[in-house]
Parts: structure tokens; sequence; C-alpha cells
């Protein structure tokens, strides 16, 4: 009996160690403890008082891995002239810098990330290095908030572990990758009792964990790269299947097309501003600079697509050349930091910047830098540029409340919700985060019109009849009142023409 038990014991002995052994990899691939991302994990990168310069001493050093295999990791991206790529999680930018002098002048980068300050930093330094081929933008907690098939590449490093809703975030990737876009993955091996405490309780869980949810979110895995100078390390690439062909999508912001004056910014402060510019456009309700004076959650390319360079949906091309101009809504002369002005008011529900504000000359400079090459001509009869929205003539179609609600339901509210309050998806679109009725798309004409252009983006296919009873449900729905007085500008506004 003694030997029999002692025999068990041994066998035991065994079976235990062999699990012990072969756990050490299958704890790097699901660890149930550690699948929720830790609390408050990027708080500290949205402060606004980050002190960027002591992540540059942590980040751009040869000590850290994927700083020192910088070229091994470029070469593992494939890239070629004239891609673009997202950098998402960009931090301090050293491999969007990098990125956008490999892609060259034909290419573009958009550095991504949740970090304000990091992004000022990418941008002034861009700016600095002679880099004219590079766009920040802050993403969300969910999304990338890039244009549908936009990208060529999406670079994440270091940051997929930070990822606090990992699949709507995938989700958004996907959407903006190009069909047989490329998806490179850097990020810690995580195994207990091998890798560094730090990362055990930092990093939520292993390789094959990521790389599962990674596929199940619709992407085709393709290989795993050794990089020599990865210990901790590992490098995944991924593509996004190729799609039945399908027309190409005319939402695809191309600031790099023969046709787009936008193709370089200036160095030195013009083209920071310029550039800083653009950054409020595309982040107008949540920009430090901006967002004191947005009164909900729309950003101007919510109405101005492409960052307004979309050339029908209200468009910023050659709007500078129109101005200054006479404006019938205000019964006198004005000029283009005015028109802005009157966009924060009315579609923004907020309030004006100051005439000659950082926020005011930078989207003029913007715009104006778009407008590059077209011909002055000083609109007489109404503050619109070349490129204005074609209106529809709505007077000979009666429209259908019904009939609206009904196509509303069918194709707009998966993005912009049944209540139209709007998701990562489409913004609000009416309620109290929308436009107020002070603004041009609340009137059916108005957005009818952008409606007619505008949607479904890339793919617009709405007729006429379509679009005017789209726009009669929506106009339908509450929205906030328009206050001039609530500014403290509105007896200057009736005395200056402002």
């Amino acid at each position: 009996m003694k030997i029999c038990v002692a025999t068990k014991s041994i066998t035991a002995i065994i079976l235990v160690a062999s699990i012990a052994i072969s756990s050490i990899a299958w704890c790097q691939e699901v660890n149930p403890s550690a699948t929720v991302v830790p609390e408050g994990i990027n708080d500290k990168f949205k402060d606004e008082n980050l002190k960027v310069d002591e992540w540059i001493d942590r980040f751009e050093v040869e000590s850290r891995e994927v700083y020192a295999a910088r070229e091994e990791v470029l070469s593992a991206c494939d890239i070629m002239p004239g891609d673009r790529i997202a950098d998402v999680g960009a931090g301090t930018g050293f491999y969007s810098r990098s990125f956008a002098k490999r892609t060259g002048e034909s290419g573009w980068v958009y550095s991504i990330d949740v970090s304000s300050k990091f992004l000022q930093h990418i941008a002034t330094q861009s700016t600095a290095d002679g880099i004219e081929n590079l766009t920040t933008a802050l993403g969300t907690d969910v999304s990338i908030r890039l244009p549908p098939e936009s990208v060529d590449l999406v670079f994440i490093c270091d940051t997929y572990h930070h990822f606090e809703s990992p699949q709507q975030s995938l989700s958004s990737i996907y959407r903006a990758l190009k069909p047989n876009g490329r998806l490179v993955l850097i990020d810690f091996n995580r195994i207990p009792g091998v890798s560094r405490e730090f990362l055990i309780g930092h990093v939520r869980a292993g390789k094959e964990v990521f790389r599962n949810e990674i596929v199940s979110a619709g992407f085709q895995f393709t290989d795993e790269v050794t990089i020599h100078g990865f210990k901790e390390n590992y490098l995944l690439r991924f593509r996004k299947p190729v799609a039945s062909p399908s027309p190409p999508s005319t939402s695809i912001a191309d600031p790099r097309s023969s046709e787009d004056v936008a193709a370089a910014y200036p160095s030195g402060p013009l083209g920071e501003m310029v550039r800083l510019g653009e950054t409020l456009v595309n982040e107008t309700s949540s920009h430090p600079l901006t967002r004191s004076f947005v009164g909900n959650q729309l950003n101007c390319t919510s109405c101005h697509l492409e960052a307004g360079r979309h050339r029908e949906a209200a468009s910023f091309r050659g709007v500078a050349a129109a101005y200054p101009a006479y404006s019938p809504r205000e019964s006198s002369v004005i000029t283009l930091e005015d028109r802005i002005g009157n966009c924060f008011l009315r579609s923004q529900n907020g309030s004006r910047p100051a005439l000659g504000s950082q926020v005011s000359v930078a989207i003029a400079a913007y715009i104006t830098w778009l407008s590059r090459q077209t011909p002055i001509d000083m609109n007489p009869d109404a503050p619109l540029g070349p490129n204005r929205l074609t209106m529809i003539d709505v007077d000979s179609i009666e429209s259908d409340y019904s009939r609206g609600k009904s196509l509303y339901e069918s194709r707009c509210a998966d993005c912009h919700l049944e209540d139209g309050s709007g998701s990562d998806e489409g913004p609000p679109v009416w309620g109290e985060q929308s436009f107020n009725d002070g603004a041009g798309l609340s009137k059916v004409p108005k957005m009818a019109s952008w409606l007619k252009v505008a949607m479904p983006p890339g793919d617009a296919d709405l007729t006429d009849q379509e679009a005017v009873d789209i726009a009669a449900f929506i106009n339908s729905n509450a929205r906030p009142k328009f206050q001039p007085q609530r500014t403290g500008e509105w007896k200057q506004d009736k005395s200056n023409g402002r």
C-alpha cells in the first residue's frame, strides 16, 4: 500500500510539474485574472499638465526595445511610397516622423493618440523637422476617428494593451483600413514567471489572446516577424480581407492628390498655424483651445466633411477667395473670421472665439491654405465660395414625414441612433448635443441638399425625394434654440455688422 501511494504521489508530482511547465506558455495566452484593462491606465496621458519631455526621455532612448530596433521594425512594416499610415497610440511621435519620411511626398501619416499634449508635440516637432505630410488626430477610447478605407497601414506599438474598449477600437481600425490594408501590432509578452512583474500587472493578456481578438474583429493573421532586438516585445502582422470589388470611396481625404492645393504645408510659423487649424477643424469639441467655445458634440468636420476637403459637402476649397462678402443674414459685409465665429455660435451652439485669437486665425489660415490658387472673387450676394453646396429645388418636392422617419430608421439610425443623439459612427443630428435652430442645416432646403451629396459617407446615393423626406424628419425633432445674446456680443453684432 505504501509503495502504491508513493507511486501515485510521484505520478501526481510529475503530472503537476508537466502542467506547470506547459502553463508558462498557456498563461500568456489565457489569463482570466488579467483580461481587464487596469483602471485609469490612460488618465495620465489625458492630463492637460502632462510633461511631454519626461515621456520623450522614457520613449526615445536606446534602452527601450521598440526604439533601439526601429530600423528593423520599419522594415517589417513594408512601407511603400504613397502609403497612407495611421500611427495609433503615437505617443511622442518618433515612429510617425519616420513613417512620414519613408512614405514620401505622395504619402500621408495620421498620428492618433488620446493625449492632446502628445499631439501638440508631434505637430510642433514635425513642423520643425520640415515634415509636411503628417496630420494629428485626437482619438477616443473607442475610435481612431478616420474616414472609411482611408489608410493602407495601421501601426500599433506598445499601446494595444491600453485599449479600454478593444473590440470597438478594432472595429474603427477595420473600417479605416483599405481592403488588403495591413495592421502591424507590437506589444509585450506576458508570461508569468518569465516576464517582469510590472508587465504582469500592466498588460492585461498575452500574445495569443491579443491575436485572437484581432482575428475575431475580421482581420487575417499573416505572420509573426522576428525582430532581433526584441526580448520582451513581439511583432505580429495582419491584413484586412479583400472584399468584392466596389466603386472607390469618395470619402477618403487625399491631401496629396494632384488637385489638392493643401498638398504641402509651408515650413515655419505659418505651417504650424495651418496645421493647428486643421487639427482644430477635426477636434473642435475636444481640443483644449476650442472646447470652451463649443456647446455640443460637433466638430467642424461633422458638416465640412474630410476636414473641409470634400468637394461638395460644405467644402472649404476656395472659400477664402470669396471674402470679404456681403451676408444677408447679418445685413452687412463680413470677413472669413466673422464667418468662422458664426459657425461656433450656430452650428456648434457655443460662443465666438475672439477675432484675431489663435483659434480664429488658425482655422482661417487652414481654410485659406485650402483656397490657394483660387482667384479672388468677393461675393456681393452671399458668403459663399466657388464650391458651394448645390441646392435641391425643394419647392417642387413635397416632403413626407412618415417616409422620412422610415428612411432615417433604415439608413441613418445605425450611426446616428434612433433618438438622433449620435454615436462614434455619426454625430448628433438633433437634441441638446446637436446644432441649434439658427444653423443652416436646421432648414430643410440646406439639410436636404447636404444629405444629397454627403450621405452615406463615401457613397452618397439619396434621391432628391429621399433627401427631402429625411431632412424633414430630422428637422421636425427638437434642438437647442439660437441664443446669440448669451455670448455677450449681440449688441456689438448689431452695431458693427459681425
